[in-house]
């Protein structure tokens, strides 16, 4: 799955935005190769889970849009039955930088 996590950083730069609703990250083709991909987050409630909280800043994963970037990644790489593995190296990658951002202190974030 590291061929498809270094293809996406070398193609796409990710941002973050908050909106009313929450978080989202933002994958965008540096080439206009597809349209954008997104992933949007909401703050964790307590209720969610029977553990409590034990960070302020916990946000978990409620929808995401990447039809085009799996078409790319299917054709560009003859995926057919590893849609599964792109999708949770995606997921990984997506976490990691809403980590980067929340550990940033929340300024402006892209990479």
């Amino acid at each position: 799955m590291d061929e498809y996590v270094d293809f996406l950083k070398e193609n796409y730069t990710f941002k973050v935005d908050e909106d009313k609703r929450g978080m989202k990250v933002v994958f965008t083709s540096k080439d206009s190769l597809t349209e954008d991909g997104i992933i949007w987050f909401e703050p964790a409630k307590r209720g969610w889970s029977k553990k409590p909280l034990q960070q302020r800043n916990t946000y978990i994963i409620v929808d995401a849009y990447f039809v085009h970037i799996f078409e790319f990644l299917r054709r560009y790489f003859n995926l057919e039955d590893q849609l599964t593995q792109v999708r949770g190296a995606l997921i990984q990658l997506s976490m990691e930088i809403m980590d980067d951002y929340l550990s940033s202190g929340r300024e402006s974030f892209e990479s």
